[in-house]
C-alpha cells in the first residue's frame, strides 16, 4: 500500500516499501520513520508513579474567563526608596553607577499561578513527594472558554465533546513554560530539567476552561 511523505516545500514523494526508502534522493524530503509490526514492551521500575493533574480555569481580575495563561518576558522596574530616589550600585565592568532594577510577570500572570498552586496544594496527599530523578509529560491540554463570534452549532458541537483546535495566541511553547513553573514552585518536581519526554501538547475549545496534565516519573 502506498503512503505519502510531504516535503519542505508541499510537494509529494511517494513512499512504496515497508522502511520509508523514498523514489528520489532528495535532501529536502522528510524520512518516513520505520514502521515496525512488533512492539517491544516497557518495563517500569516499581517506584514510577502516574499522576493526573486538572486545574480549572480561575476568575480573576485580570483573568475573566478564567484561560490558561502563557508565560512573558520578565518586565524591569528601577527601584525607589520611599522618598523616590533611585537605588544604585557601583557597576565592577564599567566602574559607573547603575540603577537597580526589579524583575517581574504581570499580575494576570502570577495571580493565576497562586490560584493553580492553591489547587495543587489541596489535591496533593500528605505524604507527596515530588520527582527527583525524571518526568515524562504523557498528555497536557489547554482548555480555552469558546470565543463569543462562534456559532450556536459549533457551541453544540463542542458542548456535545466535538474537539475544536485553537490556532490563536498564546503560544503553546508559553503556556508550557509557564504550567512548569507552577509545578515546579508547587513541589510537583524538583526541577523543570527533569522534564525528558512530552507526549501530546494541545490548546483547545471546550465549556470550561481548565488544564489537564498527566504526569509520570520517579
Amino acid at each position: 500500500m502506498e503512503n505519502k511523505q510531504q516535503n519542505l516545500f508541499g510537494e509529494e514523494e511517494i513512499v512504496d516499501t515497508k522502511y520509508g526508502e523514498l523514489h528520489k534522493n532528495d535532501k529536502y524530503v522528510w524520512k518516513v520513520e520505520p514502521i515496525y509490526e512488533e512492539k517491544v514492551p516497557v518495563i517500569e521500575a516499581e517506584s514510577v508513579r502516574k499522576v493526573k493533574i486538572e486545574l480549572m480555569g480561575e476568575r480573576i481580575k485580570d483573568n475573566e474567563n478564567g484561560d490558561p495563561i502563557a508565560k512573558q518576558s520578565d518586565r524591569n522596574m528601577v527601584q525607589r526608596a520611599s522618598n523616590g530616589d533611585v537605588f544604585t550600585f557601583k557597576n565592577k565592568r564599567t566602574g559607573k553607577l547603575d540603577v537597580i532594577q526589579r524583575h517581574y510577570q504581570p499580575s494576570k500572570i502570577t495571580n493565576t499561578a497562586k490560584a493553580y498552586g492553591v489547587q495543587i496544594n489541596n489535591m496533593l496527599p500528605k505524604d507527596w513527594k515530588p520527582f527527583e530523578k525524571y518526568v515524562h509529560i504523557v498528555s497536557m491540554t489547554f482548555v480555552f472558554s469558546p470565543l463569543k463570534s462562534f456559532s450556536k452549532k459549533k457551541m453544540d458541537q463542542i458542548e456535545a465533546g466535538v474537539v475544536f483546535e485553537k490556532r490563536t495566541k498564546p503560544d503553546l511553547d508559553n503556556l508550557i513554560k509557564m504550567l512548569k513553573d507552577v509545578l515546579q514552585n508547587n513541589n510537583i518536581f524538583t526541577n523543570d530539567s527533569l522534564v525528558s519526554k512530552y507526549g501530546e501538547v494541545s490548546k483547545v475549545y471546550g465549556m470550561k476552561p481548565k488544564i489537564i496534565i498527566y504526569l509520570k516519573g520517579e
